[in-house]
């Protein structure tokens, strides 16, 4: 009888180490929503919110699991097909406790290649990638309501910030300009030819390009500029066609220019301020160095294509050009 209840003992507590834990996951990334789950290969379920702050345990927009005890490998995808790499890669989930998996932003670095990884129709289209699903931050702990990024575009404040400077810097290229536009200088104006390659870090990309760039006025004077051809994606690793135009101010050989890539034949697209200068060598022949400041976005969709402005970028590029 002592043995029965013994084993009948071991067979109980068994059963309740097997017994499934809560585990809860939520995220502070607002762009890339949703998240997809997976545990031991398998799809569990979403992530459709952002929280400034840890939510309650099992609130709306979080993905709350029953896991039984033991090491399980877990994997996030972000809605455009990256893989999120803040967590070891496994997850122990230990009899009695319950837990919060915070999935934390802009750590999705790189596309994912996993086999199980399935998108479905509702989620990814085949020609531009995942639709974008619109969502808005659920209320914080104690009541207080988190700030809205609606459309997973950048926080409103800081883009508006960094465009009223732009505009500012602008301006000031554009009255220092008018003031030295007749004061004369041997090298203006010009028609010019040239190529280009330029790093984008922010979504990391090389762009190389051929160009046509026009200078009217003297010392002080104003530009135009055109520019075509491709740009490859690391992350992606893909080519992509490029193409872009501008117009900016000049100061002797030193420019303040406005330049945005057109949305055309590419799903990236870029608005940026560039600083730049052209160290002419010879009377003709010139190296342009140019740093910038700058807004880049993705298109997605196939019959609707939402422009969403989602990264901020330093363009760093080099090139040659020969001045008519």
């Amino acid at each position: 009888m002592r043995k029965l209840i013994l084993s009948f003992a071991l067979i109980l507590c068994a059963a309740l180490s097997m017994r499934a834990q809560q585990v809860c996951f939520w995220t502070n990334e607002y762009k890339t929503l949703p998240l997809r789950i997976y545990v031991d290969e398998q799809y569990v379920g979403d992530v459709t919110a952002s929280f400034k702050h840890a939510p309650e345990f099992g609130e709306e927009g979080t993905l709350t699991l029953n896991l039984t005890p033991g090491t399980h490998e877990i994997v996030a995808i972000n809605a455009y097909g990256y893989e999120y790499d803040g967590w070891p890669g496994t997850l122990r989930v230990d009899e009695g406790n319950v837990s919060m998996v915070k999935i934390r932003r802009d750590n999705f670095p790189v596309y994912t290649v996993l086999p199980y990884v399935v998108y479905d129709p509702y989620w990814y289209d085949l020609d531009y990638g995942p639709y974008y699903y619109h969502h808005r931050y659920h209320s914080a702990p104690g009541g207080s309501v988190s700030e809205d990024y609606s459309d997973g575009d950048l926080n409103t404040e800081y883009a508006s910030s960094l465009i009223v400077g732009a505009a500012s810097l602008f301006i000031t290229g554009m009255v220092g300009a008018i003031v030295n536009w007749n004061y004369p200088d041997y090298r203006f104006p010009y028609l010019g030819v040239g190529v280009k390659t330029e790093y984008l870090p922010g979504i990391n990309a090389l762009r190389n390009v051929a160009k046509i760039k026009g200078r009217i006025g003297n010392y002080g004077g104003m530009s135009f500029i055109a520019e075509g051809g491709e740009a490859y994606y690391f992350s992606e690793n893909v080519w992509e066609p490029t193409f872009a135009a501008g117009f900016g101010w000049c100061y002797g050989a030193f420019e303040v220019d406005f330049r945005y890539q057109l949305p055309y034949l590419s799903k990236h697209f870029l608005a940026s301020l560039d600083f730049s200068y052209d160290w002419f060598l010879t009377k003709h022949f010139a190296l342009d160095f140019n740093l910038g400041f700058a807004l880049s976005g993705t298109r997605t969709g196939t019959d609707i294509y939402w422009n969403r402005w989602d990264g901020i970028e330093i363009p760093i590029g080099l090139g040659v050009q020969y001045a008519f």
